[in-house]
This record gives structure tokens, sequence and C-alpha cells, in this order.
């Protein structure tokens, strides 16, 4: 007995494009990030920010695509009256590293550290959980505290 013939149905959607920007305006947006982010109308908003400072609390977030010369890192410090940061490479108690359009992406809010790869301590730890780093993002050590950190310094973009 013969099959009967079916006909294929319409392809499925592609999905949205990827997200690309350029990487003059990636370092500029995370310099300007950093900058928004340190500065002391974050604690007036967000006073609950204070207790994630401690000594020696650190964020260390680093693009893995670009030329060592692009000195695309930023050094976040946790350990003072104030929040700090700095384009310098540095230990840290959690370091992120990415693709620098997915570095913006997460400070952004458009990823979030259940879409990273991560190792360490922290509520949300987690060893290849979340989409397994497809997007690239490493996340190592208190997954916990940079995600205070993201929820505190972003509030701006939720008003």
């Amino acid at each position: 007995m013969a099959r009967p013939r079916t006909t294929p149905g319409p392809a499925p959607a592609p999905g949205p494009p990827p997200f690309t920007v350029g990487q003059e305006v990636a370092i500029d947006a995370l310099d300007e990030w950093m900058g928004f982010a340190s500065l002391p109308l974050v604690f007036e908003a967000k006073p609950e920010l204070r207790d994630l400072m401690s000594n020696g609390r650190t964020l260390h977030f680093r693009a893995t695509d670009t030329a060592p010369e692009t000195a695309a890192e930023w050094l976040v410090g946790l350990d003072g009256d104030t929040l700090t940061w700095s384009r310098t490479h540095g230990r840290a108690t959690v370091a992120v590293r990415a693709p620098l359009a997915e570095l913006l992406l997460l400070v952004y809010g458009r990823r979030t550290t259940h879409d990273a790869r991560t190792t360490g301590s922290g509520n949300n730890s987690r060893s290849g959980n979340g989409n397994g780093g497809s997007n690239g993002i490493q996340i190592d050590g208190d997954v916990s505290l940079l995600d205070a950190w993201l929820d505190g310094v972003s509030f701006w973009l939720k008003e």
C-alpha cells in the first residue's frame, strides 16, 4: 500500500536576529552604566544597597571578544562608603566574562544570570544550568551578590 503524500506546512517563523552593537558604542554604554551605577543617588533610591557594601567585595566584568588593548574590563568596588568602578582587571568576589554585546545586555537587564553558565556560591549558583551558557556569559563567584547589585543599580530602568 502506498503512503499518502503530505505537503509540508509553512516554515516556522525565524527567531529575532541576534543583537549586534559596535564595539566603541558598547564600551561607551558600559562606561556610562558604571558611572550611573556609582552615583550617590543610587543609595538614596535604593538604601538597601548599603547592605552589599563589605570589605573586599568587588565585581569584575570582562569582554571575551575584544583585543587586549581595548581594555574592555570593569572592576566595581563595593568595599567603602560609595560604589566605585574603574576600567581595570582585578580579582573579584564575582567575575563575569562574556562577549561585549552580552555584557551590555546583562547590565541593562536584557539577559539574566539565569541565562548564564555559573559556578561559585550564592542562592542562584549552578553549574551549567540556565541555557547552558549558549550566549557566552560565564559567571564565577557569588551570583546572588551580582543579582542584588544588578537589581539595585538598575532601579531607573524599572520606573
